[in-house]
């Protein structure tokens, strides 16, 4: 667990040691929903501080988007159990299409080079998350 760091350690430690023997989807998603909660009040309370910068972040910026997809197992499951599985069927046609070209682009950079990766997420379309609601803490 030492090797991550921040939001990601937090995340990585919580899971592991919530999940305890129930391993199962909702309970994933559960724990996942807990630690977006922490994340998201730790967020307002930056966002509150007036010696720190602003976060340019608003809808329509897609900016962080377009770089490799680092986020916990429990992520994508809640994402994909939450979001991708109530898509209307052409839409979820989409989303599979962008994965599939997302998967083309950034498996060479597997290896350790995610930072380097330069491709959209699978999950934006037309500038915006289609699981805003879902999204994995790094986003």
């Amino acid at each position: 667990m030492e090797k991550y760091g921040g939001l990601a350690g937090f995340a990585i430690e919580q899971t592991v040691n919530s999940l305890g023997r129930e391993r199962s989807a909702e309970r994933l998603s559960a724990i996942v929903r807990r630690i977006d909660n922490v994340v998201d009040s730790s967020l307002a309370e930056f966002r509150q501080a007036p010696q720190l910068p602003r976060v340019a972040c608003a809808p329509g910026c897609d900016h962080c988007c377009h770089r490799g997809i680092l986020c916990t197992p429990a992520e994508v499951v809640r994402a994909h159990r939450e979001g991708v599985e109530k898509m209307a069927p052409e839409e979820r046609e989409r989303y599979r299409s962008r994965l599939r070209a997302y998967a083309e682009v950034s498996e060479p950079l597997r290896d350790g080079r995610a930072a380097q990766i330069r491709a959209a997420c699978p999950l934006l379309e037309n500038g915006l998350c289609t699981v805003y609601a879902f999204r994995p803490i790094v986003c």
